[in-house]
Parts: structure tokens; sequence; C-alpha cells
């Protein structure tokens, strides 16, 4: 039986050693404030119909489990954590939207014919098309590709095309990608995972202080999956690569021998300790 719970995350002393040092120094031998002291607290992962979770800061926040859901570039897709993928044949309408993309330069209509076409959403005046790859599957190709296309007189124009890899987050929410934290090794007694996330949505390269972490960790009798959304940044943000930024994630049970998966890519990629150098050097993007 799989179980979902939404669990509690508090951030690293280590990425608040500075603030750390400062308050002991203004602040005398007393103890720390409570979003300083709730680094090391142990929070009980609240039950699903009545949970909370935790700010990057430490303060308490109301939700409910967010409703987990799927997206290849432009196209959402149902079934969250097992999306399911569009496989409506294309008609006429499609077929010459399709066709239109031999008007692109002759380089980027080669995309076209890469991948087997459904229709993933259309309208009177636009088609979105979901791609599944026909090349080999352990080439550096994306698996799967969009396409959208707008009526253009009495017939069609592309307007956007792309690879694309199944990312998963919720409404209001983007995703982080995670790895175990080289330092602190599991076992299975473990109920405290200590994590490193990247935040994939723009940022501005700044960690995500300050704003909304909710880790969503689904279990069965074989694995843990662990999606972790972060709360995007309001307005506008530059996009150069965001940094690793340390959190503890509460766990409803002991890990025991189950393997641990990042649940914010679909296949989900197992994420084991310590860390691989791949899944360090992309930012958790690979294996």
């Amino acid at each position: 039986m799989r179980r979902i719970s939404l669990a509690r995350t508090w951030p690293s002393l280590r990425s608040l050693g500075p603030l750390l040092v400062v308050t002991m120094v203004l602040g005398g031998c007393g103890a720390p404030p409570a979003e300083l002291q709730a680094g090391t607290d142990t929070v009980r992962t609240p039950a699903p119909e009545a949970s909370t979770s935790t700010s990057s800061t430490g303060h308490p926040v109301d939700h409910d489990v967010p409703t987990l859901q799927a997206s290849c570039g432009r196209v959402l897709l149902d079934g969250g954590l097992a999306p399911v993928l569009p496989d409506t044949p294309l008609d006429a309408e499609a077929m010459a939207a399709l066709a239109s993309a031999a008007s692109v330069d002759p380089v980027e209509a080669v995309f076209f014919d890469q991948y087997a076409w459904s229709v993933a959403m259309a309208s009177p005046d636009q088609v979105t098309l979901f791609g599944r790859g026909l090349h080999d599957p352990d080439s550096d190709a994306p698996s799967y590709g969009t396409a959208s296309f707008t009526k253009d007189g009495a017939g069609w124009r592309p307007d956007g095309w792309g690879g694309c890899r199944i990312e998963v987050s919720a409404p209001g929410f983007g995703n982080a990608h995670w790895v175990l934290d080289p330092e602190t090794s599991p076992d299975p007694t473990t109920t405290e995972l200590a994590v490193l996330i990247v935040e994939q949505n723009c940022a501005s390269g700044q960690p995500p202080i300050g704003r909304d972490i909710v880790p969503v960790v689904t279990t069965d009798a074989g694995k843990v999956v662990i999606t972790v959304l972060v709360e995007p940044v309001q307005g506008g943000a530059d996009c150069p690569s965001n940094p690793w930024h340390p959190i503890t994630i509460e766990l409803p049970e002991p890990l025991g021998d189950r393997t641990l998966f990042d649940g914010g890519v679909v296949p989900h990629v197992a994420r084991p300790w310590p860390p691989t150098a791949s899944s360090l050097d992309s930012f958790g993007r690979d294996p």
C-alpha cells in the first residue's frame, strides 16, 4: 500500500552559520531564537488531512497536501507521480499543422522527424503535440518533445518546439532536485534525512531562503519517493545556475532497507548515499 505524507523540512544549521554566530555575539549566552533552534528540532510528520509544512526559515506554514502534477515542456500531464502520456492520434488538422514544420530552417526541421507525435491539446486556433522519441534511448537526445502550432489563415505555422523532460511540481510551486548530503549517511533507523536541494525555477542564483519548501513523501514497501516543492520567486528573476541548499526532511517512519528516489522527475531517479559524482556535477539532473 502506498502512503503519501507532507514532511516537515528544516534548514541545516550549516546554512545558518553566519547568522548563528551574530546571534550568539549579540545575545550573550542565552538560547538562540526559535527559528535557529528549529534547525535541530525533531518534528513529527503531520497526517495528510491536517498537514503543515515549514518555510525555509523554520516558521510554520499551513498547507493541504499539494496536488502533484507532471508536465513536459508546455504540456500538462494527468497522473501526478505516474503521469499518463497523451496518445490521441493526429487528425487531419493536426497532420496539417505538423506538415507546416517543413517551412522552418532545414536544420531545425529535423527535430520533427525524431518523434512519434500525438495530440496533447487542440482548439480551432491552436494545436500542441506531444512526441515520444524515435532515437536510441541511450542517446543524449530528450526522450520526449513538444511542438505548438497556431492557425495562420487557411493553414498553420509552428510557433514553438523542443525536447522536454517530465518534471513533477504542484500548483503554486516549482520543484527542486535533491541528493543526500555527502557528509551524513542514512541507515535503516533513519527518520530524518539530510539532503541538498537545488531549485529548478529561475531564482537569480539565490537559495530559497525565506520561501516555502514543501517535501511530499510517498512510501511503499520497497521505496521512498520524495518530491521537493519550492515556492517560486515573486516577480522577475534571472536564470543563472542555482546553488545547493541544505535542509533536513523528516520521514513518516524509519527508512529501513528501502531505496530513496527523487520524485521531481519521471522516471524517478534513485538517490544513493554517497551521492554519485554525476548527480553532484549536474546539480541533481543526472542519476
